[in-house]
């Protein structure tokens, strides 16, 4: 509405590609997570055998169509439930999964039972408090989220478990290797072994500062006139 209302259509036009962009690039994301996740983790698993790269591709994309029609549907049938899956479901991907990926990045104790501890009393209890909470049964202090107290027993839950378990070998020589690699060095390498590949890194550092420097000042710009605008 402000893009619409209270801009110069150049500005709103800008302003609001920019919104579909980063909706899009999201949307595209989740989407090959979908299919990958469903035909990688799900399918095959199922199988129990491991299938060819041209048979993962035909399961990944009838993965993404069939979430695809799902999500249509859903948004067809019912538009504000779509805002209220995506508060659910990025908790519960916050629980879940945000506190093993950073112990698994940063401790050595971690290990798949601190793990599976982690996502199953974090989930667990975000699910459970937020329904308790809904149903009137339970009332929890002022602005105190369910997400908070879900979040807490999830980072307890991993501490507790890593600390009374111990990594496997795989486990170890996992997180060895993960702190051990250097995206950035391997990156500049990679582009250093090309032809004029030192030339091409300049002139790709070069053209990211220009983009950020540009799409930095029309952001600048157009929110400052949104703020003029609307007296805030």
């Amino acid at each position: 509405m402000a893009f619409l209302d209270h801009l110069p259509p150049l500005l709103g036009g800008l302003g609001l590609a920019a919104l579909m962009a980063a909706i899009m690039s999201t949307a595209s994301t989740l989407f090959v997570l979908a299919g990958f996740g469903l035909s990688r983790d799900l399918y095959e698993n199922l199988l129990n055998e491991e299938i060819s790269e041209k048979q993962r591709m035909r399961v990944s994309r009838i993965a993404q169509v069939l979430v695809g029609v799902v999500v249509a549907a859903v948004a067809i049938a019912q538009p504000a439930a779509i805002y209220w899956i995506l508060v659910y479901a990025g908790a519960i991907f916050g629980v879940g999964w945000l506190p093993t990926v950073v112990a698994g990045l940063e401790w050595k104790r971690m290990n798949g039972r601190a793990a599976l501890a982690s996502m199953l009393v974090g989930v667990g209890s975000y699910i459970g408090i937020t329904e308790l909470v809904s149903s009137n049964m339970v009332s929890l202090p002022m602005s105190l989220d369910p997400l908070m107290v879900s979040f807490g027993a999830s980072v307890a839950s991993l501490i507790v478990v890593a600390l009374r378990t111990q990594p496997t070998e795989y486990e170890r020589q996992s997180f060895a290797r993960v702190r051990n690699a250097s995206a950035s060095a391997s990156t500049i390498q990679a582009v250093l072994a090309r032809p004029h590949g030192l030339a091409d890194l300049r002139r790709e550092v070069r053209s990211v500062y220009t983009i950020a420097a540009v799409f930095l000042s029309l952001a600048v710009l157009i929110w400052e006139y949104l703020f003029v605008n609307l007296g805030l």
